[in-house]
């Protein structure tokens, strides 16, 4: 049977939201919201109809702002993380009859083409029920940061410019993620479990799991920062815990025993080269703090503890 027809653009014009989610940013200061914008005026209202939602988790907003049409902006009660944020997107969505979700860092620089490549890559896609999502390269350095292959002893990186179905199962990041609405809404909408460290982990493993796919397009690179990259310059210690828990949760949560273990040693080994290292003392704790309790604590006790602080973080203050 030919399918090449399958793969064909279609001509009716992409629905598309955008959330970008901000933290201690004004709407006009964002590079994703600034860059974004951009790429919109570079595609017809033939090929795409955007809606933009800015979810500002800022405690104590700045007053409103006037806003360009169809963007909006939602003043969270206090910091909720991604996952909140991502399905309050998810169900604008839904109520506005986007049938693709863009999910944006508020600190994303986006290149010019790039709505203009993600919808016509969506129409090429949109009759295609085994495409999940469409995944960009997040470089920094020019080293490819997202996505990668998931492996046993560590993570794998991709061919840079590869465009295609990966091998294998990869992780992808959240910044400038092209998800299916409807593959959202089958595997359970975004994972609160992960609010806001190792929700990408989550939803990548999640989708994996469903048996859909990932397409991968690395003619387009967008620039990215990790955290981790520099605790000192970009992670506070309570953000650092945050992470160790949530790398800690979802290893107990998806992974073999095999991966449990060497998680643990991980956490030992970094703990005793940031030691060598000198490292700030309030860093070092946390390490200790995480490394100590996947020593001497059940995996069934860690993930109580995990599933009790999730409740803690959305319970109203």
């Amino acid at each position: 049977m030919d399918t090449s027809s399958l793969y064909k653009p279609h001509a009716s014009p992409v629905f598309l939201m955008a959330v970008i989610v901000l933290h201690r940013v004004r709407p006009a200061d964002s590079i994703s919201f600034q860059t974004l914008m951009q790429s919109a005026t570079q595609v017809s209202s033939q090929t795409l109809n955007l809606h933009v939602l800015l979810y500002d988790n800022t405690p104590d907003p700045a007053c409103t702002i006037d806003l360009p049409e169809r963007v909006r902006i939602h003043q969270a009660a206090r910091n909720v993380g991604l996952a909140e944020a991502y399905n309050c997107a998810l169900d604008l969505s839904q109520a506005e009859g986007c049938s693709w979700l863009l999910t944006l860092d508020q600190d994303t620089s986006l290149p010019i083409n790039t709505l203009q490549r993600l919808a016509t890559l969506a129409q090429q896609f949109a009759i295609d029920p085994d495409v999940a999502a469409i995944v960009p390269e997040l470089i920094e350095k020019n080293i490819v940061q997202s996505p990668l292959y998931v492996q046993r002893w560590r993570t794998r990186r991709m061919t840079m410019g590869f465009c295609g179905f990966p091998e294998s199962e990869i992780t992808v990041m959240n910044s400038c993620l092209l998800w299916k609405v409807a593959h959202l809404l089958e595997i359970g909408r975004f994972d609160r479990s992960f609010w806001l460290d190792y929700l990408d982990y989550s939803m990548s493993h999640k989708t994996f799991r469903s048996g859909k796919k990932f397409y991968v397009c690395g003619d387009l690179r967008v620039e990215h920062q990790l955290s981790l990259a520099n605790w000192k310059d970009r992670l506070s210690p309570e953000r650092l815990q945050n992470i160790l828990a949530a790398e800690s949760a979802f290893t107990d949560l998806y992974k073999a025993p095999i991966d449990r273990l060497l998680l643990t040693l991980k956490f030992v080994a970094l703990f005793w080269k940031r030691r060598l290292k000198k490292e700030d003392p309030r860093f070092l704790q946390v390490i200790r703090s995480e490394m100590k309790r996947r020593l001497l604590k059940s995996r069934k006790v860690r993930l109580a503890d995990w599933r009790s602080s999730v409740e803690l973080q959305y319970k109203e203050e």
